[in-house]
């Protein structure tokens, strides 16, 4: 005999309200996603006049509590979830359930922490068969990204319609190419925008002074994803988006490993650039909670990266000193490749040059100042 109950979550043959298991469960949501035409491009608004975007959330298996007004009764039932956004969540059910009805419940963020919610029921909708849609709105908002495994290039941006009259704050955007690109989104906007060329410009700034980083692919002297990560290892926890081209991977993969929060790619999308400047100019973020963000990312790969670059500037160090001029060549050149991978275009650039000057000369003594330099950006 099964003694197992739908209620019990470590059984084997766990059961929402509607009797559906998790493989069934995953049939269910894209049936009903091919239904509302819900797949669309990420960047993409939907044609409703909605604010905050629905991403997909799944739980087959959630324990709520409901309760009605004016009643002091609870009820359990156990649901599935279809979608999350900034302001509530939509639940799969059996049964109609009442506008006005209270809920609790709790969702689980991706650091593994739980966060219990309270909400009440706004509407329910009929789908067919047994299956009703409840819309909760949440008493207190969430932030999607705490729950949702987001990635740079097919981010759901939270915020869908925006008032470009809402967004305030303060930005330094950074790049020869931000001011044309940037200048007409901005000006519709609230923002105090201020624009320089050169990465190098901005140690004559108070970076303080700024909510947001806007930083251009090409950034000067530097590459937009040097600039960022150089700026990250000094401790600013800011915002910033990146700016660019990016249809090469290891363009993908230089933003990647730069530790940005966001990218939007050029040409510009005015729609997409207000969404993405909405995110962050026009919700309370805390340097805490962007970096929790942040490090819910694999950075495995990045610091398997960076090893690799302090072992070979360590290699070159002890070919530079025994004076071996076609080891040292291929060592640059396989630092100049990682260099172009991790996006640190002054690391590139010099480690390219000396393989010029060994393939012309063979004369290492002569390069110091460069190789010296090669030794820093690799440490």
């Amino acid at each position: 005999m099964n003694t197992n109950t739908p209620n019990k979550l470590d059984t084997h043959c766990k059961r929402n309200s509607l009797g559906v298991n998790a493989t069934v469960y995953q049939q269910l949501l894209k049936t009903l996603n091919a239904r509302s035409g819900a797949a669309q491009t990420p960047a993409a608004p939907t044609t409703t006049n909605r604010v905050h975007t629905r991403v997909e959330f799944q739980e087959p298996y959630l324990e709520v509590t409901l309760s009605e007004k004016g009643q002091n009764q609870r009820k359990r039932i156990m649901v599935a979830t279809r979608n999350l956004s900034i302001g509530g969540i939509s639940l799969l059910h059996s049964n109609f359930i009442y506008p006005g009805t209270r809920l609790s419940s709790t969702i689980t963020k991706l650091d593994g922490t739980s966060h219990p919610f309270t909400g009440e029921v706004r509407r329910c909708e009929h789908r067919g068969g047994v299956v009703h849609e409840i819309g909760v709105k949440f008493d207190y908002p969430i932030r999607v990204q705490e729950f949702i495994q987001s990635d740079l290039f097919e981010r759901e941006l939270s915020v869908e319609r925006v008032n470009p009259n809402d967004i305030n704050g303060s930005i330094l955007a950074i790049g020869p190419s931000l001011r044309a690109d940037a200048m007409d989104v901005l000006r519709r906007t609230n923002i105090n925008d201020t624009f320089i060329a050169n990465a190098s410009q901005i140690k004559d700034h108070d970076l303080d002074e700024y909510h947001l980083l806007l930083i251009a692919m090409d950034a000067g002297e530097m590459s937009g994803p040097e600039l960022t990560r150089v700026l990250r290892e000094r401790g600013y926890l800011r915002p910033i988006i990146l700016v660019g081209d990016a249809t090469q991977s290891v363009q993908k993969q230089q933003i990647y490993y730069s530790d940005a929060d966001l990218f939007v790619q050029t040409p510009i999308d005015e729609i997409v650039l207000l969404r993405a400047l909405a995110e962050y100019l026009t919700q309370d973020w805390s340097p805490e909670q962007l970096q929790n963000i942040r490090s819910l990312r694999d950075g495995k790969n990045l610091d398997i990266l960076r090893d690799q670059l302090r072992t070979l500037g360590d290699t070159l160090r002890n070919q530079c000193e025994s004076a071996d001029a076609v080891k040292a060549y291929i060592t640059l050149a396989s630092i100049r490749n990682l260099a172009t991978v991790l996006g640190i275009k002054s690391l590139q650039s010099a480690a390219h040059e000396i393989c010029d000057l060994i393939a012309d000369s063979g004369d290492l003594t002569s390069n110091k100042n460069l190789l010296d330099s090669v030794y820093a950006g690799c440490a």
